[in-house]
C-alpha cells in the first residue's frame, strides 16, 4: 500500500475516509468535501480502493492528495497485508468473509468484487490501526461502505457513510444493515433522506441531510464577478442570451456523463421536434460515457448534425465559460431500468449559480433546487414533447428567461452556498471523530444479520 509510514502521532484522532477512487473527475463534490474537512482542522487520511484512472484532474484535488493512501487490488502489498491479517486475526477475518458472502453473493460480478473488497478491508484495518484512525467514514453506500463496516468491526471503532444517489436505489441488499450499524448517515437531498429513513424507521434520526452546495464565488455571472473586483461601469447583468436570430442562435447547454440517467435520448428527440418546427437553436453536450456512439448516431438520424455537438474533457473553469454563453441549461434526468437516478446534479446548481434558467425533470431531489416557473421549468421524465414545449417557451420569451436566470442565482446564493453546507459537514464529522463514542454494540458479534 502506498504511503506506508504513518505521519500521525498517537494522540491524533484521525478520520479515515474510504473512497472508491480518488480523485474522480465526476465527483467534484467529494473533492470539495474532503478539502473542507482538511481546512476545518480535522486530521484526515483518505483510503482509495482504486488508483486514479482519469486523464483530467481538477486542481482542487491537489490540496488533499498528500493524505491519500491507495489500497488498489492490483497492488501485491495489499494482498500480502490482507494475508497477514488473516493469519493474525482469523476470527475477525472469517467474520468479514461471511458478511461479504451473505451480502454480496449475487450476481457473480458482485461476489468477485466482494471478495476483493474483503482482502482490501483486511489490509485497510491494519493500516488504519497504524494511522490512529478513530472513526471510519465512506463515500457511497455500496462497496466503500462495505469496507468501512468491516474495518469498523476490526478496529472496534464506529463508522458512518455518505449516500448519494445511484448507490441507494440500485440493488443493494446490505443497505438496511449498513443503516442500522452506522453511527451516522449523511445524504445530499431531502428526497434521499426520507427514503433512507423509511428503510429503517427505528434508526431514522441518524440519517441527516447535507446538500453538496455550489461554490457561488467560482460560479458567478461575469457582471457580478466584475462588480466584486471593483471594475467600473460593470453592471450586474443576468441576461442569459438573446432570442433566436439568424446570426446568433441561443445555446442550450447540457453537462453530465453520457449514461441513461441523464435522459439524453429523450432530449435529442425534443431537439428534433424543435428543429422540425423550424425553431433555431444550438446545443452543446459536455460529457463522456458508454452512450457516446449511440448519441452520435441519433444526432445524425435526427438531422441535428451542426446543431448539436458533444464535447469532453472540460475543466470547471471551461464549463463556467460555456455557461457564460448559454441561453439555458437543459438536463432530462430519468430513472434507469436498474433504479439508478440522479440526486441533485451538481451541474444544475452550478448552472443556477451562473444565472441560467434550468429546464429539467421532476426526478428525485431535483425539484428541491429547480422550482417550476421560479428558477426554471420542470417536466415529467421521458416526455420529449413536454420538454420541447418548455424549451420552446423559453426561446420565445427571453425576458421571462432572464428573470428565471436571476432567480436561479438568488436561490443558489440563499440555499445552496457550499460554505454553509461544508461548515455543517465539518461540524458533523468533528462530532463523530473527536467525540468519545463507545465501540459499536455489534463489535463483538460474530453472528447474524442486524435487523431493523
Amino acid at each position: 500500500m502506498v504511503n506506508t509510514q504513518s505521519k500521525y502521532n498517537d494522540k491524533a484522532r484521525v478520520l479515515g475516509i474510504i473512497c472508491s477512487q480518488f480523485p474522480e473527475m465526476h465527483e467534484t463534490f467529494v473533492i470539495r468535501e474532503l478539502s473542507a474537512l482538511k481546512q476545518g482542522g480535522i486530521p484526515i487520511a483518505i483510503y482509495s480502493l482504486k488508483r486514479c484512472r482519469d486523464h483530467v484532474r481538477h486542481p482542487e484535488a491537489n490540496a488533499v492528495l498528500p493524505e491519500v493512501r491507495y489500497a488498489a487490488w492490483s497492488d501485491p502489498r495489499v494482498w500480502l497485508s490482507g494475508l497477514a491479517e488473516l493469519i493474525r486475526r482469523p476470527g475477525f477475518s472469517f467474520w468479514a468473509l461471511s458478511w461479504v458472502l451473505r451480502n454480496h453473493r449475487w450476481p457473480a460480478g458482485d461476489l468477485a468484487k466482494g471478495l476483493v473488497i474483503w482482502i482490501q478491508s483486511l489490509a485497510l484495518r491494519r493500516r488504519m490501526a497504524k494511522d490512529g484512525v478513530e472513526h471510519v467514514h465512506a463515500h457511497w453506500a455500496t462497496f466503500p461502505t462495505t469496507a468501512a463496516l468491516i474495518v469498523s468491526k476490526g478496529l472496534g471503532k464506529p463508522f458512518s457513510f455518505t449516500a448519494h444517489a445511484w448507490d441507494i436505489y440500485v440493488s443493494n441488499r446490505s443497505l438496511v444493515e449498513k443503516l442500522k450499524r452506522a453511527a451516522r448517515v449523511i445524504t445530499c437531498t431531502e428526497y434521499n433522506r426520507k427514503y433512507l429513513q423509511g428503510l429503517c424507521k427505528e434508526n431514522a434520526g441518524k440519517v441527516v441531510l447535507n446538500y453538496h452546495g455550489v461554490d457561488i464565488k467560482k460560479f458567478m455571472p461575469r457582471g457580478l464577478r466584475d462588480k466584486a473586483a471593483g471594475k467600473k461601469n460593470s453592471a450586474v447583468k443576468f441576461s442569459v442570451g438573446e432570442p433566436p436570430e439568424e446570426r446568433h442562435l441561443p445555446l442550450l447547454l447540457s453537462i453530465g456523463r453520457l449514461v441513461p440517467t441523464k435522459g439524453y435520448e429523450n432530449m435529442l428527440q425534443a431537439y428534433r421536434q424543435l428543429h422540425e418546427k423550424g425553431i433555431e437553436f444550438r446545443s452543446v453536450i459536455v460529457g463522456g460515457g458508454p452512450l457516446r456512439a449511440k448519441l452520435d448516431a441519433l444526432i445524425s438520424e435526427f438531422k441535428l448534425s451542426g446543431i448539436v455537438r458533444i464535447e469532453t474533457g472540460k475543466s470547471q473553469l471551461e464549463l463556467r465559460d460555456l455557461c457564460e454563453t448559454a441561453y439555458a441549461f437543459v438536463l432530462a434526468s430519468e430513472v434507469a431500468e436498474n433504479g439508478d437516478r440522479d440526486g441533485i446534479p451538481n451541474v444544475i446548481l452550478e448552472a443556477m449559480a451562473m444565472g441560467l434558467p434550468v429546464v429539467t425533470t421532476t426526478i428525485s431531489g431535483i425539484p428541491e433546487a429547480v422550482r417550476d416557473q421560479r428558477t426554471g421549468l420542470t417536466v415529467s421524465p421521458r416526455d420529449p414533447e413536454q420538454l420541447a414545449k418548455a424549451i420552446d417557451f423559453l426561446l420565445r420569451n427571453p425576458d421571462f428567461t432572464a428573470l428565471l436566470g436571476q432567480r436561479s442565482r438568488e436561490t443558489a446564493e440563499a440555499f445552496f452556498d457550499q460554505r454553509i453546507h461544508m461548515g455543517r459537514l465539518v461540524n458533523q464529522m468533528k462530532t463523530l471523530s473527536n467525540k468519545t463514542i463507545p465501540a459499536p454494540s455489534w463489535a463483538a458479534d460474530e453472528g447474524g444479520k442486524v435487523k431493523c
